[in-house]
């Protein structure tokens, strides 16, 4: 990997996106300490020329000639290892591969490691595990406006309260050009790869496609989370509580619960399974950020991930992504460029 360009903040090559044909495996395979390297389902851009001189886990990542990423293995659409593969498929999995391009890193040179079990502990210790993790673990951050749909807008106004002024935008609501700037991001977080929020999983035939249709229904949702906090102080409908999203979704499938409340990736990994029955609502509410976490503190490598983030968004990659996980038919928006 050439490393005679110290610039940090790399600019993409010219380099066709390389198609990874060795297989490696880490150690005697894959097991809950340790990952596989293999080329991901789908190829992306590599810049042959990355450089991220002032980041120490990238110095050492490419020291080592491998990055490793921790994705979970056991979550269908977001990050999945299905018997007698060696590399996880999913969201996750599609971004964790874009990124790792970005930086320098073709897909023969990315460890996957288990974030199933307890994902921060990857992060842990002198010797960490893992350099970078995605998962779905969203960070509320005050003032980050997802894309919800083109029925936000009303959305808000339906919910609205009373001395409210509908017009100006509210929790859930969207607004123009969402934007992260004016907001302290923790230092050891990196992107946003998605912006989204709590939304609502229905039955295709049913007519619950906004927050704002809830009257008494009932809602299964996870205990104490965002999802459940939201259904009891915004809407009339009943909570029923499970212990996994998946637990909602055999609810729902089985007509114990008339939608599911949750993080919009999961859901939209949910609905993915069966996109015929199932539909996603088009608001969302407590607006999150969804980031890359690095394993310390490390500015030039966040600065590095953001650019590389913005570029997939501007050249297709993002959504290239967003197909290969979760089907063509699903319309995401990317996130903000720094």
């Amino acid at each position: 990997m050439p490393t005679s360009d110290t610039r940090p903040r790399r600019r993409l090559s010219t380099a066709a996106a390389l198609a990874g044909s060795a297989l490696l495996l880490t150690g005697c395979g894959i097991t809950d300490d340790s990952g596989s390297s293999s080329e991901p389902a789908h190829d992306y851009t590599v810049d042959t020329e990355a450089a991220v001189k002032d980041s120490p886990i990238w110095t050492e990542a490419d020291d080592a000639a491998m990055l490793r990423i921790g994705v979970p293995f056991d979550q269908p659409g977001l990050g999945y290892l299905s018997a007698g593969k060696t590399v996880p498929a999913g969201f996750h999995v599609e971004i964790g591969s874009l990124i790792a391009g970005r930086l320098g890193f073709a897909a023969h040179q990315i460890t996957w490691v288990d974030a199933s079990a307890d994902p921060m502990s990857l992060l842990d210790g002198d010797q960490p595990a893992a350099d970078l993790l995605i998962d779905t673990d969203g960070q509320p951050i005050e003032g980050l406006e997802p894309e919800p749909g083109t029925d936000a807008t009303d959305s808000a106004a339906d919910t609205a309260q009373p001395g409210e002024d509908a017009s100006e935008p509210t929790e859930g609501s969207a607004t123009e050009g969402p934007s992260t700037d004016d907001h302290t991001i923790p230092a050891d977080l990196a992107g946003p790869y998605h912006l989204g929020g709590q939304a609502l999983l229905s039955p295709a035939a049913s007519d619950l496609a906004q927050f704002s249709k809830l009257t008494d229904q009932q809602v299964c949702a996870l205990p104490d989370s965002p999802g459940k906090q939201a259904i009891e102080a915004e809407t009339t409908a009943a909570v029923v509580e499970r212990e996994s999203l998946t637990d909602c979704a055999a609810a729902l499938t089985a007509g114990d619960v008339d939608a599911v409340v949750g993080p919009d990736l999961d859901l939209q990994a949910l609905a993915a399974q069966d996109p015929q029955a199932l539909t996603l609502s088009e608001n969302r509410l407590r607006p999150a950020g969804y980031w890359i976490r690095m394993r310390t503190e490390d500015p030039a490598l966040a600065e590095a991930i953001a650019d590389g983030i913005a570029g997939a968004a501007d050249d297709g990659e993002w959504s290239y992504a967003v197909e290969a996980a979760f089907g063509s038919d699903v319309e995401m928006t990317p996130p903000p460029t720094p």
